[in-house]
């Protein structure tokens, strides 16, 4: 989280150690002798500036009341960044993490079979569920289908972003197909994957999914963004990691290892096997952390969902009206 700005000029002190303003006109130290009438924690130490002047510093860390109200509050946010629908938007955006989330979770089920049956080859015969490859793809595309609630989340979202975002949409078409068809190759042709050789179909799908999850990734980051800084959840210090395109590393980690497991099968002599299972470690390690990318996605939806359904607050819901102002 980058540091709020601060004001780079001298602070007086009273002798006391006590910041003093510089001398203003009257009618502007009047303006700035505003108190805070509602709560606004510091940006920097999270300390409740409330009944403290604008014009004063947090007693805590020392950083001025005005940098932390610039930092907190957009005075344009209603005329330049509208949200035409927040709770649509916020719909959306609920839906789309969640039902992405699921989608994962109900691709690993099949993984987790085969480690099981890999544990314990005299108890336990693991094959997978007919609905498991169709439930998986519905999930994807109803978090497609989700995703055009965060098309357009603001007015300022420019042509270039939205076609953008209408390409990542498009991007799960293919993606629920290679879903779908993993599904099969687990179901019928189902040796354990841990432990069987690679097959050139199912790696081509995979690379073919993990394309199709760059594409919807990246393309659908710009308006993910812009909701995020639109929420003031970036400002507040709540949601400050680049999940979506840690997300986009670690997909192309994993499609690393599915090449790899691809190449094993041109290694000749005992090179295959050490090929085959570098791949293998690159593939689980890239899809395990490309969960824990899609239950972080979930956590920052339900933030960025919960503020983006308020306004933004402006200067006199912060500081309240002036003496003598009706």
């Amino acid at each position: 989280m980058d540091q709020p700005p601060q004001d780079d000029r001298p602070i007086r002190t009273d002798g006391q150690n006590r910041p003093e303003a510089p001398p203003r006109p009257a009618q502007e130290a009047d303006r700035l002798g505003l108190s805070l009438l509602g709560k606004l924690p510091c940006v920097v130490c999270g300390y409740d500036l409330q009944g403290l002047s604008v014009r004063g510093v947090c007693p805590e860390c020392g950083t001025r009341v005005r940098a932390t109200i610039l930092h907190a509050v957009d005075p344009d946010a209603d005329e330049l960044k509208p949200l035409p629908t927040p709770r649509l938007t916020a719909a959306g955006l609920l839906v789309w993490s969640f039902a992405g989330l699921a989608a994962v979770l109900l691709c690993w089920a099949p993984r987790f079979g085969d480690m099981f049956e890999y544990a314990f080859p005299t108890s336990i015969s693991f094959t997978t569920p007919g609905w498991l490859g169709p439930a998986a793809a519905g999930a994807a595309a109803l978090s497609g289908l989700a995703a055009l609630g965060i098309l357009r989340p603001t007015l300022g979202v420019t042509r270039r972003e939205c076609l953008l975002a209408i390409v990542g949409i498009v991007a799960y078409v293919p993606l629920c197909w290679a879903i779908l068809r993993i599904a099969l190759l687990d179901r019928y042709a189902a040796p354990r994957y841990i432990t069987a050789a690679p097959d050139p179909e199912r790696i081509a799908l995979r690379v073919l999914m993990a394309g199709s999850l760059i594409a919807l990734l990246l393309c659908i980051r710009p308006c993910a963004r812009r909701l995020a800084l639109r929420s003031m959840a970036l400002r507040l210090g709540r949601v400050d990691r680049q999940t979506l395109l840690a997300m986009v590393a670690v997909v192309t980690l994993a499609a690393l290892g599915d090449g790899l497991r691809l190449f094993s099968l041109h290694v000749p002599g005992g090179g295959a096997k050490l090929v085959q299972d570098a791949g293998t470690v690159l593939v689980a390690v890239g899809s395990v952390l490309f969960t824990g990318g899609a239950i972080g996605v979930v956590i920052d939806s339900v933030r960025i969902a919960s503020a983006i359904r308020k306004p933004a607050p402006g200067y006199r819901q912060m500081l309240g009206p002036r003496a003598g102002t009706p």
